[in-house]
């Protein structure tokens, strides 16, 4: 391949917006080569009969209905309530990370987590999400939900796989357990390949009231990577009985379309720093309409992973 000379930058000016309009376009060309290549299910596992444009991503909006098809130019997910979200609304240039961008980097950090459950009617399965936290050597470590690898009364989890971002699926097992707080860390040993196919999010700090970015994950059965817009409307602490019996539990009160399947999939802030983890939401066979508008989520700082990543490399 040869290399094409750039034009000398003039004195006083930028390369900035050239560059901007570079990285716009190919990162729609990436997009489009995912939506070619991705299989899209919907929430019962079957194909999408419909297919994504250019610059349009799988997106999950509160207040409408999904089928877990549905697809949304990205700049509808673009942080808007915010202070700093109204602020970009006045001057869109001013934005500095935005849904497509969030989109491209959770397809790299997001993955897919199912279990074999046995229970007194059978052999049942369970699916929830995750995000990749650590890289260590040819193990890649993933944060979730408790409750999406833990047993329930009467019940026997047989196995547990994570479908990692390559599209490939690994056994996995679990490394650490916080049922106090909902959060669980799976290790799965990829191989040679860790280093491209494990890549961790960035952690952020604690959630904060008024803030607004994105969850991503795979609801219900789906095996696409859902984005879903959301706003926090509150940080609570309330008492709780949790798989570890009463304790005090800080919740993340959101605006957010989620579903069963999206239990333990990473919550973004505006800035692409995973601040939290998704804990559930009303039952949508129950309550369809608040379940398309409310989301709990159980914080993740970066204080704590690095407490449950030493714990886990203790370990061994």
């Amino acid at each position: 391949m040869t290399d094409v000379p750039r034009e000398p930058q003039r004195e006083g000016g930028s390369d900035a917006p050239r560059e901007a309009a570079a990285s716009r376009a190919a990162s729609h060309a990436m997009l489009t080569e995912i939506h070619q290549l991705q299989r899209r299910t919907d929430f019962v596992g079957q194909d999408c009969r419909n297919s994504a444009a250019p610059g349009e991503i799988p997106m999950m909006i509160a207040g409408e209905r999904s089928d877990g098809c549905t697809v949304a130019p990205a700049s509808r997910g673009d942080v808007r309530t915010s202070e700093r979200g109204r602020a970009i609304a006045q001057d869109p240039s001013a934005i500095e990370f935005n849904t497509e961008q969030l989109y491209r980097q959770a397809l790299r950090e997001t993955v897919r987590i199912d279990a074999r459950v046995q229970t007194p009617q059978g052999m049942e399965r369970s699916q929830g999400s995750g995000v990749i936290i650590d890289r260590n050597g040819e193990q890649c470590l993933i944060a979730t939900a408790g409750h999406v690898v833990t047993a329930f009364p009467r019940t026997r989890i047989v196995s547990r796989a994570v479908e990692m971002p390559d599209g490939n699926i690994y056994p996995a097992e679990v490394r650490l357990n916080d049922r106090a707080n909902d959060r669980a860390v799976l290790a799965v040993n990829v191989g040679a390949s860790n280093d491209r196919v494990c890549n961790p999010a960035r952690i952020g700090e604690s959630p904060v009231a008024g803030t607004a970015g994105w969850t991503t994950g795979f609801p219900t059965f789906s095996r696409t990577m859902m984005v879903s817009p959301h706003e926090i409307n509150a940080v609570s602490t309330s008492n709780e009985r949790t798989l570890a019996g009463n304790r005090r539990v800080t919740l993340i009160e959101m605006t957010s379309h989620t579903r069963g399947g999206n239990s333990g999939g990473p919550i973004y802030n505006e800035s692409g720093e995973v601040v939290g983890l998704v804990r559930g939401g009303p039952n949508p066979a129950v309550e369809p309409e608040r379940a398309r508008r409310e989301t709990t989520g159980n914080p993740l700082t970066g204080e704590l992973v690095r407490n449950y990543v030493d714990r886990v490399r203790r370990q061994r």
